[in-house]
C-alpha cells in the first residue's frame, strides 16, 4: 500500500502485518535500492506480476518497484509539474507530468490519471512510449472521444478488460473510458461543483470529491471511496443503482 503521508510503500501480509518498507520515508526524489530510493506523497499503485507501478504524486512521476529486491526506477517524470508530450521515451525523466494520482496496469499497458493536467495517459511497456488517451486539459466534465472529453482532477482509476473507470474528484463523478476508442462517458455525476450525499437511481445520486475506485473482480460492481462524505459507494454496472456500503466496525474518515 502507498503510505502517502510517510512518503513510502509498505508491503503487508493479508493479516495486516508490515513485512517491509520501500523508500527512506523522506519526501525526496531518488531512484535506487529499497533503502535508498525516496518518494513524495505516493498515491495510486498497481501490480503486474513482480512489478509494482506507483503514481508518485508529489514528485510528478510514474515509478516502478521491482518487488524481488525493492529496486525503484523512475519511468516518466522530471520531478517538476508540466504537460507531457507523447511518443517514444529516450530518457523518461525528460517527460513532464502533473500530479499523477491513479495508476492501473495490465500486461504491457499502464494507465495514469493526471489530476494536474486533467487528462488520462498510457505508458506502453513494450514500445517504451507514452500515449495520450483522453482529456482536453481544461477543468471540465463533458463526454466525448479523446481530446473532446473533459476531466476535472481525475484521481483513482481501475481497469477491467477494455474499460477504464475514473473517479473525477472535481466533478464528484465516476467516468468510464473505452480504451479501444478513447470514448469517455459519465456514469455518475452532474457537472462541476454539483455535489451532495444521496444514493439510489443514478440520476439522483450525489457524491462529494471521490478519490478512489475499484472494480470488483467477481461481480459486476464498482466500489467508490466517496471521500468528503466519508462513505463507500457500490454501483452495479449495466444500469444498476448506487448503494451505500455500511461499515459497522468503525467510522470512516476519508
Amino acid at each position: 500500500m502507498a503510505d502517502t503521508g510517510h512518503h513510502r510503500i509498505i508491503e503487508c501480509s493479508r493479516e495486516g502485518r508490515a513485512l517491509r518498507h520501500i523508500g527512506t520515508g523522506q519526501p525526496e526524489f531518488n531512484d535506487g535500492s529499497i533503502h535508498a530510493a525516496a518518494f513524495r506523497h505516493p498515491r495510486g499503485i498497481s501490480l503486474v506480476r513482480d512489478i509494482l507501478f506507483v503514481a508518485d504524486t508529489g514528485n510528478n512521476a510514474l515509478r516502478r518497484v521491482r518487488l524481488v529486491d525493492g529496486d525503484v526506477l523512475t519511468i516518466v517524470g522530471t520531478g517538476r509539474a508540466g504537460q507531457p508530450a507523447g511518443g517514444a521515451l529516450d530518457l523518461g525523466k525528460r517527460v513532464s507530468l502533473s500530479q499523477p494520482w491513479g495508476v492501473a496496469a495490465a500486461d504491457e499497458r499502464v494507465y495514469v490519471s493526471l489530476a494536474g493536467n486533467n487528462q488520462i495517459w498510457m505508458y506502453d511497456r513494450t514500445r517504451n512510449s507514452i500515449q495520450f488517451i483522453a482529456g482536453s486539459g481544461e477543468l471540465a466534465t463533458g463526454d466525448g472521444d479523446g481530446e473532446a472529453a473533459g476531466f476535472a482532477q481525475p484521481a483513482g482509476i481501475a481497469l477491467a478488460q477494455l474499460m477504464l473507470y475514473v473517479v473525477d474528484s472535481g466533478g464528484s463523478a465516476l467516468r468510464s473510458v473505452q480504451t479501444g476508442t478513447n470514448r469517455v462517458q459519465t456514469l455518475l455525476g452532474h457537472g462541476l461543483f454539483e455535489f451532495g450525499n444521496a444514493v439510489g437511481a443514478r440520476a439522483e445520486t450525489r457524491m462529494q470529491y471521490p478519490l478512489a475506485v475499484a472494480k470488483d473482480p467477481d461481480t459486476a460492481h464498482v466500489w467508490i471511496a466517496d471521500s468528503y462524505n466519508n462513505e463507500i459507494r457500490k454501483l452495479k454496472l449495466g444500469g444498476g443503482e448506487v448503494a451505500r456500503f455500511e461499515v459497522s466496525a468503525a467510522r470512516l474518515d476519508c
